[in-house]
């Protein structure tokens, strides 16, 4: 509560406060009594990773099928960033502003190598270990997907797992292993045992890369037998695909806090 209210505060004084209140027609409120979470994070601000139609096709598909409690969260820009450090506030999600790091997992969408400093400011703004190595059990889940993950390997440092392919039908069975895990109190290495049985995930830690002189990627090798030596990206077939579509026109938003700003 002591976050919220400061958040309402210090809204006032950036420049576009819009940014950060989930005033768009169409969004979601959050289901806090939801048993499980996830903010999907795009590694940019929010004027350009809100109309980002894969990040809204998840958030929809997440949110409308009641899998999990589903909000955004983007880069703040550079005002805010500066009160967030000297106020020592956590970077928030759009819906409810909970603290990133309070979901069981944070998303994040690669869409170009640019974005790579992004990440580790949004992960360092929120709280969590940029190192994947260095994270905590009570720590939640990066996890990444996207175009740019062609080749995952100079991200793997930062991510507990990786997507690869088409998100819609991965992201809904890593959410139902991961749902179970956190029924039967599971480690994290038994949940990522489990994660990397679906299709499509790949979990660095399980794999040992060498390189070549030149830093290009030699060779990918299980570290114990029990790990596929494949991973082949998931590929969704267009004709059964989820596709948001827009039902009324509802504003998930306070109006009052619409005039306020």
């Amino acid at each position: 509560m002591k976050q919220l209210s400061k958040i309402d505060e210090i809204l006032t004084l950036v420049q576009k406060p819009a940014r950060y209140i989930n005033s768009e027609l169409n969004s979601h409120e959050a289901d806090m009594s939801a048993d499980f979470s996830i903010v999907l994070c795009f590694p940019d601000i929010y004027e350009v990773g809100v109309s980002n139609l894969g990040l809204e096709i998840l958030y929809r598909l997440v949110n409308e099928r009641k899998l999990a409690r589903c909000e955004r969260a983007f880069v703040p820009d550079t005002d805010l960033e500066d009160i967030l450090r000297k106020e020592n506030l956590k970077l928030f999600s759009l819906e409810s502003r909970s603290e990133l790091r309070s979901f069981d997992i944070v998303g994040i969408t690669m869409q170009c190598e640019l974005a790579a400093t992004n990440i580790v400011n949004v992960l360092d703004l929120s709280g969590i270990s940029i190192f994947s190595k260095d994270r905590k059990g009570d720590e939640p889940l990066v996890i990444a997907g996207g175009p740019a993950l062609t080749n995952p390997e100079p991200f793997c440092d930062f991510f507990d797992l990786f997507v690869l392919g088409d998100g819609e039908e991965s992201l809904q069975d890593v959410i139902k292993v991961c749902k179970e895990a956190k029924k039967n109190k599971l480690s994290k290495i038994e949940i990522l045992k489990n994660l990397s049985k679906i299709e499509g995930v790949y979990v660095p830690s399980f794999y040992d890369v060498q390189y070549n002189d030149d830093n290009t990627v030699k060779s990918v090798t299980p570290v114990s037998t029990d790990v596929k030596p494949l991973i082949k990206k998931r590929l969704l077939k267009l004709e059964n695909a989820y596709f948001p579509e827009k039902k009324n026109n509802t504003f998930c938003g306070d109006s009052s806090q619409q005039i306020k700003y």
